[in-house]
């Protein structure tokens, strides 16, 4: 795998299923050290201009941050932490990029930004009051987004998990639930293709995630969704499109029963 969004990203999700089955002395073991391999191609990475285009979600900086925050996340779930400071000091690129993203960008990653801080047990030293910190979040993102692209159900549901992770659902305007359930009832169904993020599937997810989240589920009109459901069965070209992101619901359920 030569593409280096996807070659990060996929190495820190390995490392961290064999961090959690016990297999993380592998990772550096064998007689090659897969970990320096990896923060190697990052540390190149970051001395090259970008290369990649928006793909309806990701743009600029993001694709240094998203699999960078994963990565960290992997080395702290493998016990190395020696490995945060190889080469360079890690937490702090991370930082770095991450208040370079634009407020779209950061309506979707601050979660990645929070959880491998927590991880690291250092979000203090980065976020010193979360509430403000939420607060700018969702402040910055409403100043530029009406909410009418394909991929804000994604950003909206971020900062409202966000939010719950953080203890401070309260704080969060009726105006982006309006958003979401709006986005879910709409007749747009990517049935041309137009975004690899805007399958109607993927929108019904996060959707029922967000709401799930809230204890408000029983409360969503799904009226708009059983009939674009049943529009997407009934459009072959549609249902190919969408179908293929179904998956992502039913991971999203089965993570959602866990412990149930």
């Amino acid at each position: 795998m030569s593409d280096y969004f996807y070659q990060v990203r996929s190495a820190a999700l390995l490392f961290t299923t064999m961090a959690d089955m016990g297999l993380g002395e592998r990772i550096i073991g064998g007689g090659r050290d897969h970990l320096s391999w990896i923060l190697d191609v990052v540390d190149q990475q970051l001395l090259k201009p970008s290369i990649y285009e928006p793909d309806g979600v990701h743009e600029n900086r993001d694709y240094l941050f998203f699999p960078l925050s994963l990565l960290i996340n992997a080395i702290v779930q493998t016990g190395l932490l020696n490995y945060l400071s190889y080469k360079r000091d890690w937490l702090e690129e991370l930082d770095m990029l991450y208040r370079s993203l634009s407020p779209r960008s950061r309506a979707s990653q601050s979660m990645f930004y929070v959880l491998a801080l927590e991880n690291i047990e250092v979000s203090k030293r980065y976020i010193r009051h979360s509430r403000k910190f939420l607060q700018g979040c969702v402040q910055d993102y409403l100043e530029v987004s009406d909410s009418r692209s394909m991929d804000d159900y994604l950003r909206i549901s971020y900062l409202i998990h966000l939010a719950g992770h953080v203890g401070h659902l309260d704080i969060l305007p009726e105006c982006l639930w309006v958003r979401l359930e709006d986005r879910l009832n709409r007749n747009e169904m990517n049935c041309q293709g137009t975004s690899p993020y805007g399958s109607y599937y993927m929108v019904l997810a996060y959707t029922l995630s967000s709401y799930h989240l809230t204890g408000h589920l029983n409360e969503l009109d799904l009226d708009g969704a059983y009939k674009n459901l049943k529009a997407i069965d009934a459009n072959r070209n549609c249902a190919d499109l969408n179908v293929p992101k179904l998956d992502y619901v039913i991971i999203d359920i089965a993570l959602q029963m866990r412990g149930k």
